[in-house]
């Protein structure tokens, strides 16, 4: 990614100016405080999932994969956006550019 991006806000290496500025801004984003802020949202889609798992019942195959996708776009949506996907309710899994 490097290569075609450059040094860029997620390439930066420590030892490179821009390193300081991306750590600042992501910081900001992401930091103790702000993680804290999220972190009903983030037990809540994980909770969803948890709820969708005793749905299946004992016995029945969980696609990880799939399963840990959806809770990873369902958590940025929410955190991020306010917006929920909800797509444990979904079979089919939407493509999302």
């Amino acid at each position: 990614m490097r290569a075609f991006v450059g040094d860029a806000l997620f390439t930066a290496r420590t030892d490179e100016p821009n390193w300081g500025k991306a750590h600042r801004i992501l910081m900001a984003a992401f930091g103790p405080a702000s993680l804290r802020e999220m972190f009903p949202e983030m037990l809540d889609i994980a909770e969803q999932l948890f709820l969708k798992w005793e749905r299946l019942g004992d016995g029945h195959a969980v696609d990880i994969s799939d399963n840990t996708t959806r809770l990873t776009l369902d958590t940025i949506a929410l955190t991020a956006f306010g917006y929920r996907f909800n797509s444990f309710y979904d079979k089919a899994m939407r493509i999302m550019l």
